[in-house]
């Protein structure tokens, strides 16, 4: 098949200097994320296709990652219920919290075809679980694609662990730019120093 993707630029005009291009990312992203905060609220968010309302699934994904939350002394989440028509029958379930820092975790799961619909509730807030435990100020799957975005404009992270994705686009960002990150795989921080060259 073919896939066209038309996108419109927020840009007034083209970003021509790295220092352009520094200072409108450090507009739009904040990769200055060291420390962790107080949690100040959770989302959950359930999904469901339309023939599975009968059977109140995404209530159940919901039902499911509450539980969880309270069982492990989280605050009361803000839920989210949707019923969707798609080309096939499925389920998802985003659980996110936002903490004082203006950190942001996520964690999501599919449901499948022979697994509770609680049971994909409760697996989506332990992946968040394990994510906050780690003291990371950004999830598992945010961390990697803040990379390329660092080594632009610098930044620290602390992430939840090195995974294969973060190993490789640190690399691919230095096969281009050269040494510019210090990587702590013990505290797993991550921090890009751009004062050290320029494009």
């Amino acid at each position: 098949g073919i896939v066209q993707l038309t996108v419109k630029t927020p840009l007034k005009e083209e970003l021509k200097s790295i220092d352009e291009i520094r200072e409108y990312i450090g507009e739009k992203v904040n990769l200055n994320k060291s420390a962790t905060g107080e949690i100040k609220k959770i989302h959950v968010f359930s999904v469901a296709h339309e023939e599975l309302r009968e059977r109140k699934v995404a209530e159940r994904q919901a039902k499911g990652a509450e539980e969880a939350l309270k069982e492990l002394g989280y605050p009361k989440p803000e839920v989210y219920r949707q019923y969707t028509n798609a080309n096939s029958i499925g389920t998802s379930i985003t659980v996110w919290l936002e903490d004082s820092e203006g950190n942001i975790l996520g964690a999501d799961n599919l449901g499948k075809k022979g697994k509770l619909a609680e049971i994909v509730g409760t697996e989506a807030v332990k992946k968040l679980h394990e994510d906050r435990l780690s003291r990371a100020t950004v999830d598992r799957h945010l961390a990697d694609h803040l990379i390329p975005l660092m080594a632009l404009s610098g930044g620290t992270i602390k992430v939840p662990s090195f995974t294969g994705h973060i190993l490789t686009n640190l690399w691919v960002c230095e096969l281009f730019l050269g040494k510019i990150f210090e990587v702590n795989k013990k505290d797993r921080i991550i921090r890009a120093k751009i004062d050290e060259y320029s494009l």
